[in-house]
């Protein structure tokens, strides 16, 4: 359970079932932990129920990824609770994306709310927060405060000097030569 604002509450009961061994709990604490740090960080505003979802789900499998090589959990108000996306290894499974153009656009994936994200979507926020992270880390807490302040998603990104339609194509590019095909 998860209570999200001012002051966030994290519980949990471990199901063996859904996390068998220490590094699925250390995920799971990690993914949730970073929405409730998010949601806290400028105005007790949680992303996830603001059409800006691909921030918050993106940056807690960021964290997922980053710790331990693989995104596995998806909070239990989101769609496909128990359903893993490519085994949680989303790097290739991106490119391949990237490179056949058969995903949703980031003008569609960045105006939903988290109970909306499809597991396909929750790769490409885990990627577009990778991204942007990349280019500048920085500008990324200005992202937050700027959505948190309920800017649309095409007036916070200019942060980072990108628009709509600059976005996908610069992060296509930056898959493209960060991604391993294999």
């Amino acid at each position: 359970m998860k209570l999200l604002g001012a002051r966030g509450v994290f519980t949990l009961l471990r199901d063996k079932n859904q996390q068998p061994q220490d590094d699925d709990l250390h995920r799971s604490v990690v993914h949730n932990m970073t929405h409730l740090f998010l949601a806290d960080l400028f105005d007790a505003t949680w992303l996830g129920n603001m059409k800006a979802a691909w921030v918050d789900e993106g940056l807690a499998h960021w964290f997922e990824d980053r710790g331990f090589g693989q995104c596995t959990n998806f909070c239990y108000q989101e769609q496909n609770t128990l359903v893993g996306f490519k085994g949680g290894k989303w790097r290739q499974p991106v490119r391949s994306m990237a490179e056949s153009g058969k995903m949703p656009s980031f003008a569609e994936t960045s105006q939903k709310m988290s109970n909306q994200l499809t597991p396909q979507e929750h790769a490409l926020a885990f990627s577009y927060v990778d991204f942007l992270l990349a280019r500048d880390a920085k500008a990324f807490p200005k992202l937050v405060s700027a959505l948190q302040k309920k800017k649309p998603t095409r007036e916070a990104i200019e942060v980072y000097g990108l628009t709509m339609m600059t976005f996908e194509t610069e992060w296509k590019k930056w898959v493209l030569e960060s991604y391993a095909k294999r």
